[in-house]
């Protein structure tokens, strides 16, 4: 009796522990229902993720007309910049005061040209002078200090600007030198007074032509129309700024949801192993 008692026990424990086991693998797998959720976790995120891609897609394409916007409203600028510029030298070249104008530049042109043969003429004598390749040999050396202090890489500050003051005292030293020269010479100085005189006439010239274009109906339209397409573009340009800003705003939302796609059906994938 006590031997079938014990074997009464074992075999019950037997079909305990084996239903318990088999309860606790049943408990391991997921269940029909976890998986159906898992799969409609997908699906939302796979819708969150069209819509994220259809909303990329329209921001970039609002992107590239504003960019398109821009770059036209640019084109009509340089347009009416150089319709604007037409009408300007028309108007002016077509006047007395445009001819005037023109006498006066050339006038102008000319007492340069012969200033500066005269100052060319009068520095090439200076090389033979003596006092005047001191000054520049003490320039050359006050420069090569400096470059001597830079290179040395333990120079202060202070040093290297009583460095780059002593340049500045020599080389204000050699303009007076250069100066003095100039002013002895008479063809120098008439080419100069010359030039002073022609530049002053045109200077006249050009303000009073300036007034009377500014005046002109058909100037002013040209101005009008510079200034509306300068606008144009300033608008344009930010919008384009901002549309591109939306657009890589909306591209990084669209990875988002295509990430959290992947991790869905990722751990999809898991359950179902």
């Amino acid at each position: 009796m006590n031997r079938a008692f014990v074997w009464a026990v074992v075999v019950g424990a037997m079909i305990v522990t084996g239903a318990f086991g088999a309860e606790k693998k049943k408990d391991n797998k997921p269940s029909k229902q976890e998986i159906a959720q898992a799969e409609k976790r997908v699906e939302a995120a796979k819708r969150e993720s069209a819509k994220a891609r259809d909303d990329s897609d329209e921001a970039m394409k609002k992107a590239r007309g504003d960019t398109d916007a821009a770059t036209k409203a640019r084109a009509a600028l340089m347009e009416a910049k150089q319709r604007d510029s037409e009408v300007f030298n028309r108007l002016t070249r077509d006047s007395e005061q445009g001819k005037a104008i023109h006498g006066a530049q050339q006038d102008a042109d000319a007492a340069r040209a012969d200033m500066d043969s005269a100052r060319d003429k009068v520095l090439g004598q200076l090389d033979g002078d003596a006092s005047y390749k001191q000054a520049s040999d003490l320039v050359a050396q006050a420069r090569a200090a400096l470059e001597q202090l830079r290179d040395s890489g333990a120079a202060t500050p202070e040093q290297i600007a009583k460095a780059a003051d002593q340049i500045n005292d020599q080389d204000t030293a050699l303009g007076k030198l250069r100066d003095a020269a100039l002013a002895k010479d008479p063809q120098y100085s008439a080419a100069a007074d010359r030039f002073k005189a022609a530049s002053a006439k045109l200077a006249s010239l050009q303000d009073a032509m300036e007034s009377k274009i500014r005046d002109n109906p058909e100037r002013q339209k040209a101005v009008a129309a510079v200034k509306a397409a300068q606008d144009r573009v300033n608008e344009t340009e930010r919008d384009s700024r901002t549309s591109q800003a939306a657009a890589a705003r909306a591209r990084d939302e669209y990875n988002r949801k295509a990430a959290a796609v992947r991790s869905a059906e990722d751990h999809l994938k898991d359950l179902r192993r």
